[in-house]
């Protein structure tokens, strides 16, 4: 098994989930900073489904690179990011 490949997702939705966290516990404070992590999410997202399209825009290779770096980067990263905000919101509130 190769663990590069597993550590890189989980990497960037360690690391997604931390900064969504960090602004979710500020949003009881600064509800400015909750809907930050919120939107950080979506332009994150909304850059995976760009990558998606350029995959299928491209052939072969750099189809397959786009696909990769999508599936594995941001995704993971985006999903981390708006659920770190709804976690570090909700420890926040109690």
């Amino acid at each position: 098994m190769n663990w590069g490949l597993i550590l890189v997702p989980v990497g960037s939705g360690l690391a997604g989930a931390a900064v969504g966290l960090v602004l979710g516990r500020m949003g009881q404070r600064r509800p400015v900073a909750r809907q930050l992590g919120y939107a950080l999410s979506g332009v994150i997202l909304l850059a995976a489904v760009g990558l998606m399209i350029a995959a299928r825009a491209n052939q072969g290779w750099d189809g397959l690179g786009y696909f990769i770096m999508a599936f594995f980067m941001a995704l993971p990263a985006g999903l981390g990011t708006a659920v770190g905000t709804w976690v570090g919101f909700k420890l926040r509130r109690r």
